[in-house]
């Protein structure tokens, strides 16, 4: 019996053995972080050009300089051009020191005549990858190439790519003319029949300079501006102001953001700021022709008051009410407006046709952007402003 026992106990230890191999490890001081991607048009026809921003880990976690005080750069941007994305990237190990890993993306920059081209086989690569993280968001450039966005650095952040990412997140949740999407939003609404697609912008403030394989100086200011407008894969139009602010509401994706409406004799001159918003999407489908009902609820605050205007009466409360609604409406109707000239569903209205009426879907589904552009939409907007701030009425107010 202590033979067999000893026996399985020696089985045990040569298979434990076995198991615990770590035959594909790869150490750290291997790899090179890669945390952003940059994709351009490159000078040959139908070829991609790849920037990879990568981190520089003495600059980050140390810190001070090197080499007599010189500041060392937290990135550094290394590019290539291929056929595909795949042979782009590969092609970059040629400048590269180590292995590029690609687990912390958090950005896929698109270039804007990149984007015009199309943009329909750009995400294969990334959802076939075991390294790609299909949450990373995508932005378009606007007026400027990939490259030279993921090549700024920042002076808030010492990483790069989070004070751009950083910038989308506050600029959504603040203003709401911008929209949040990541890859696998963007690859579903590119094999969609029912949706169209639109992708936020970013762009430069001030000059700008570039080299391959080093950074920006700390002079480069980027802004979060506007949404680009795709149509079967392609960029067509931007979208900018109270028409990329319609978007959200219309989307239900609006946050937070600010009214100037008229006050008295006073053009702008008080300031709502909504709290909470909600807009519903229904429809109905008449002779296969659908009409649209778009509700949209929003409850605000004043915040801000240059008029004397006497906020205790509800008389003047519920005329601010009626206008900041008229305001909405007409964001929304424009927003639609832009949305049916280009035949592009950005807004998935199709996506609830098929959801409510499926059967009537199937008859109208392969021409629906012309049905589209051609659909009745109806538009309702309550306002209600619920707060003053801390004060009722103004100090401008006479007694």
């Amino acid at each position: 019996m202590k033979k067999v026992r000893g026996l399985i106990l020696l089985l045990i230890l040569l298979y434990t053995g076995l198991l615990a191999g770590c035959w594909n490890q790869r150490e750290l001081s291997q790899l090179s972080m890669v945390t952003a991607i940059g994709i351009d048009k490159a000078s040959k026809d139908k070829e991609y050009r790849v920037s990879l921003q990568v981190i520089n880990p003495s600059a980050v976690a140390g810190g001070q300089g090197q080499g007599g005080g010189e500041q060392i750069s937290p990135i550094t941007v290394y590019t290539g051009t291929g056929s595909t994305i795949s042979t782009a990237i590969y092609k970059t190990s040629q400048k590269m020191p180590r292995e590029p890993l690609f687990t912390h993306v958090q950005l896929i920059i698109i270039g804007e005549s990149f984007a015009k081209r199309g943009i329909q086989d750009l995400f294969d690569v990334f959802e076939r990858s075991p390294q790609a993280r299909l949450t990373s968001s995508v932005l378009v450039t606007k007026g400027n190439d990939a490259k030279s966005i993921i090549s700024t650095i920042s002076p808030s952040e010492k990483i790069p790519v989070n004070a751009i990412v950083g910038k989308a997140k506050v600029t959504k949740s603040l203003w709401s003319e911008n929209i949040k999407v990541t890859i696998d939003e963007v690859i579903k609404d590119l094999v969609s029949k029912e949706n169209g697609l639109v992708i936020s912008g970013i762009t430069f403030i001030g000059n700008h300079k570039s080299k391959e394989g080093t950074s920006t100086k700390l002079s480069d200011i980027l802004k979060i501006q506007g949404m680009a407008l795709f149509k079967d894969g392609k960029l067509v139009r931007w979208l900018a102001g109270s028409d990329a602010r319609g978007v959200m509401w219309i989307k239900n994706k609006m946050e937070s953001t600010i009214y100037d409406l008229d006050c008295k004799e006073k053009k702008y001159g008080i300031s709502v700021k909504n709290s909470t918003s909600k807009t519903n999407v229904t429809v109905t489908v008449k002779n296969e022709k659908p009409i649209f009902s778009i509700h949209a609820l929003t409850e605000g605050t004043i915040n801000e008051v240059k008029c004397d205007i006497d906020l205790s009466d509800p008389k003047e409360v519920k005329k601010l009410e009626t206008q900041w609604g008229d305001q909405i409406k007409n964001e929304i109707i424009a927003a639609i407006d832009v949305a049916q000239r280009e035949n592009s569903d950005i807004y998935g209205f199709g996506k609830i046709i098929n959801r409510t009426e499926p059967e009537k879907w199937k008859k109208i589904k392969k021409r629906w952007g012309k049905t589209f552009a051609e659909s009745q939409i109806n538009v309702k907007v309550d306002a209600f402003i619920r707060q003053t701030g801390m004060r009722i009425n103004p100090y401008l107010l006479q007694e």
